[in-house]
């Protein structure tokens, strides 16, 4: 079971480096799942995900949120917790802008801890390719 304080802070934390209001009293759900699991739910290779209804689902081995890892993916998430309670990712186009918000939070986060987003396989290239809107040749 994933400590409530550590939930709170994760949210609050994402609120702070994204453009949503967080809320303490208002947390999602996260179940822990196996990878394929977490791949099957999000309809590709992932390290987790959060359904519309605003359910958080991690990986089992961030269970016990021992690593850095582990708690900027939850605030990654976070970040698409608070995205789909304010309504504004439901209808979206791209979903490009709502991933690099998410990478950003989770970055913020690293960066406390004197790490990036490369520590974790993820350049600046890389970033930008997998947040823009790919467009349809005409």
């Amino acid at each position: 079971m994933l400590a409530k304080s550590l939930l709170i802070w994760c949210v609050l934390f994402a609120g702070e480096h994204s453009p949503y209001h967080a809320d303490r009293n208002s947390l999602p759900v996260v179940v822990f799942q196996s990878d394929a699991q977490i791949d099957e739910g999000a309809g590709m290779d992932a390290e987790a995900w959060t359904d519309r209804d605003g359910t958080i689902y991690m990986p089992n081995k961030c269970r016990a949120m021992e690593s850095t890892f582990c708690v900027g993916v939850l605030i990654h998430e976070a970040v698409h917790f608070l995205q789909y309670r304010k309504g504004d990712i439901y209808n979206a186009d791209c979903l490009g802008p709502y991933e690099l918000e998410a990478y950003r939070a989770e970055d913020a986060y690293y960066r406390t801890r004197g790490e990036t987003l490369g520590d974790y396989g993820i350049s600046p290239v890389e970033l930008a390719v997998i947040t823009m809107c790919q467009k349809p040749f005409p």
